[in-house]
């Protein structure tokens, strides 16, 4: 079972908006990868196995916001957290798709709450309790040795471009024949290498998601979707 989540990325000073798979019509013939031609929801499912990708502090992940990314600044990429979460699971992937309109890339890191003694990065979470309480600002920081390899399913050539052909299947389960289909709109998926250990009882586990904003200097409208999948896997599957 996968749960999937729709962000629209935009430049400093423009609103986000998230776009859940109710809107399956839409959803599934685009992402038909990650969806595996099965209908996605994101509402929890009663099933033997359980997964689900929230924002920091196992909230629920509409507060993760991708807000403020400002191409001028001279730090060059954007951190931020998010959780998955489930039991049963042995073992699973996470997957992104996403458009190339701001050529932005990604990179997958482990997080931890316990500083480590020489961090490579930090996100502070402001939570948002639902009781009244005051909320409490919480630090994930990359783990040591805490990157997650992973690689492009559908890169056309040395691009940062998703593959346009045709015959690519990851093409033509999502247009078919079609061929009018802006470059960049093409979805380019990356997924990890290696499963990660769950251990098949209920676990937590955090991530930070980093943003590299790459050669993009000026803040425009151009807009892009990211979508971050967990998929289940039965066995495991090292690098």
């Amino acid at each position: 079972m996968k749960k999937l989540l729709f962000l629209k990325l935009k430049i400093i000073g423009l609103s986000i908006a998230m776009f859940f798979t109710f809107a399956i019509l839409v959803v599934v013939p685009v992402y038909a990868w990650l969806s595996g031609h099965e209908v996605v929801v994101y509402a929890p499912i009663n099933t033997s196995t359980s997964l689900y990708i929230g924002a920091g502090n196992e909230e629920d992940i509409r507060y993760l916001s991708f807000e403020g990314i400002d191409a001028t600044s001279a730090q060059r990429y954007v951190d931020y957290v998010f959780s998955v979460t489930g039991e049963f699971v042995r073992h699973y992937k996470i997957q992104l798709a996403f458009t190339t309109n701001n050529e932005f890339t990604f990179e997958l890191y482990k997080a931890t709450t316990t500083e480590p003694e020489n961090p490579s990065g930090q996100v502070d979470y402001v939570t948002h309790p639902l009781d009244g309480s005051s909320a409490q600002t919480i630090t994930y920081y990359i783990a040591n040795n805490g990157k997650v390899n992973g690689s492009y399913r559908n890169q056309k050539g040395n691009d940062l471009l998703g593959n346009d052909s045709t015959s690519n299947p990851f093409y033509s389960d999502t247009y078919g024949s079609y061929t009018y289909v802006d470059k960049n709109a093409v979805p380019l998926y990356w997924q990890t290498n290696a499963t990660i250990e769950a251990g098949g009882d209920s676990f937590h586990h955090f991530y930070i998601l980093r943003l590299i904003i790459g050669n993009k200097t000026t803040n425009d409208r151009e807009t892009d979707i990211i979508c971050i999948a967990a998929r289940v896997f039965s066995s495991q599957i090292t690098e």
